[in-house]
Protein backbone atom coordinates (compact mmCIF):
# COMPACT_ATOMS: atom_id res chain seq x y z
CA UNK A 1 0.00 0.00 0.00
CA UNK A 2 2.83 2.54 0.60
CA UNK A 3 4.43 1.83 -2.63
CA UNK A 4 1.26 2.18 -4.43
CA UNK A 5 0.44 5.81 -2.67
CA UNK A 6 4.28 6.88 -3.24
CA UNK A 7 3.55 5.69 -6.95
CA UNK A 8 -0.34 6.32 -8.10
CA UNK A 9 -0.97 8.83 -5.17
CA UNK A 10 -3.90 6.35 -3.97
CA UNK A 11 -4.38 3.14 -2.26
CA UNK A 12 -4.44 0.08 -4.14
CA UNK A 13 -7.82 -0.59 -3.07
CA UNK A 14 -9.10 2.86 -4.52
CA UNK A 15 -6.98 2.20 -7.46
CA UNK A 16 -8.62 -1.28 -8.48
CA UNK A 17 -12.32 0.58 -7.65
CA UNK A 18 -11.05 2.70 -10.37
CA UNK A 19 -9.76 0.69 -12.53
CA UNK A 20 -13.12 -1.63 -12.35
CA UNK A 21 -15.12 1.03 -12.51
CA UNK A 22 -13.95 2.45 -15.53
CA UNK A 23 -13.69 -1.21 -17.54
CA UNK A 24 -17.21 -1.82 -16.36
CA UNK A 25 -19.10 1.06 -17.41
CA UNK A 26 -17.18 0.54 -20.62
CA UNK A 27 -14.99 3.81 -20.67
CA UNK A 28 -12.30 2.16 -20.97
CA UNK A 29 -11.40 -1.09 -22.34
CA UNK A 30 -7.89 -3.47 -22.56
CA UNK A 31 -6.20 -3.73 -25.69
CA UNK A 32 -3.82 -6.17 -26.62
CA UNK A 33 -0.68 -4.90 -25.54
CA UNK A 34 -2.03 -2.61 -22.68
CA UNK A 35 -4.50 -3.40 -19.84
CA UNK A 36 -6.83 -0.74 -18.22
CA UNK A 37 -4.66 -1.15 -14.80
CA UNK A 38 -1.71 -0.16 -16.89
CA UNK A 39 -3.60 2.82 -18.67
CA UNK A 40 -5.10 4.45 -15.48
CA UNK A 41 -0.99 3.41 -13.74
CA UNK A 42 0.30 5.70 -17.01
CA UNK A 43 -2.52 8.58 -16.22
CA UNK A 44 -1.95 8.82 -12.56
CA UNK A 45 1.60 8.93 -12.71
CA UNK A 46 2.16 11.34 -15.09
CA UNK A 47 -0.60 13.73 -13.33
CA UNK A 48 0.67 12.63 -9.41
CA UNK A 49 4.41 13.55 -10.21
CA UNK A 50 4.53 15.82 -12.55
CA UNK A 51 6.61 13.62 -15.29
CA UNK A 52 7.07 14.21 -19.24
CA UNK A 53 5.65 11.67 -21.72
CA UNK A 54 8.95 10.29 -22.52
CA UNK A 55 9.36 9.74 -19.31
CA UNK A 56 6.66 7.41 -18.97
CA UNK A 57 7.44 6.22 -22.16
CA UNK A 58 10.94 4.79 -20.76
CA UNK A 59 9.57 3.83 -17.41
CA UNK A 60 6.25 1.89 -18.85
CA UNK A 61 8.54 0.88 -22.07
CA UNK A 62 6.21 2.04 -24.30
CA UNK A 63 5.73 4.48 -27.39
CA UNK A 64 5.46 8.49 -26.65
CA UNK A 65 2.40 8.17 -29.16
CA UNK A 66 1.15 5.36 -27.04
CA UNK A 67 1.35 7.09 -23.75
CA UNK A 68 -0.40 9.95 -25.45
CA UNK A 69 -3.51 7.84 -26.44
CA UNK A 70 -3.89 6.19 -23.76
CA UNK A 71 -3.23 9.71 -21.38
CA UNK A 72 -6.13 11.17 -23.58
CA UNK A 73 -8.60 8.05 -23.29
CA UNK A 74 -8.22 8.03 -19.33
CA UNK A 75 -8.62 11.58 -19.38
CA UNK A 76 -11.88 11.57 -21.23
CA UNK A 77 -13.22 8.48 -19.10
CA UNK A 78 -12.44 10.00 -15.98
CA UNK A 79 -14.03 13.24 -17.31
CA UNK A 80 -17.24 11.53 -18.22
CA UNK A 81 -17.07 9.78 -14.52
CA UNK A 82 -16.65 13.24 -12.72
CA UNK A 83 -20.39 13.83 -13.54
CA UNK A 84 -21.35 10.44 -11.59
CA UNK A 85 -19.46 10.82 -8.87
CA UNK A 86 -18.42 14.23 -8.26
CA UNK A 87 -21.21 16.37 -6.35
CA UNK A 88 -21.15 19.82 -6.22
CA UNK A 89 -22.04 21.95 -3.52
CA UNK A 90 -25.39 24.35 -2.57
CA UNK A 91 -24.52 27.92 -3.34
CA UNK A 92 -27.79 28.55 -0.90
CA UNK A 93 -27.13 30.61 2.41
CA UNK A 94 -27.67 28.14 5.26
CA UNK A 95 -30.47 29.48 7.33
CA UNK A 96 -28.76 29.10 10.54
CA UNK A 97 -26.58 31.86 8.77
CA UNK A 98 -29.65 33.97 7.65
CA UNK A 99 -32.04 33.27 10.82
CA UNK A 100 -29.58 34.88 13.32
CA UNK A 101 -27.89 38.14 11.38
CA UNK A 102 -26.53 40.04 14.30
CA UNK A 103 -24.17 36.98 14.73
CA UNK A 104 -22.59 35.52 11.26
CA UNK A 105 -23.93 38.74 9.12
CA UNK A 106 -20.63 40.42 9.36
CA UNK A 107 -18.64 37.65 8.22
CA UNK A 108 -20.24 36.75 5.30
CA UNK A 109 -21.44 40.23 4.04
CA UNK A 110 -20.16 40.77 0.40
CA UNK A 111 -18.30 44.02 -0.31
CA UNK A 112 -17.91 45.78 -3.38
CA UNK A 113 -15.35 48.11 -4.12
CA UNK A 114 -15.72 50.62 -7.18
CA UNK A 115 -13.11 51.35 -8.83
CA UNK A 116 -12.81 55.32 -10.44
CA UNK A 117 -11.53 55.10 -14.24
Amino acid sequence: DKNCIRQLRMRKAVFWKLSSRLRDSSLLRDTIHVSVEEQLAMFLHIVGHNLRNCVIALYFKRSGETVSRYFNEVLMALCSLAKDMIKLRSVETHSKITSSPGRFYPYFKVYYKTYNS
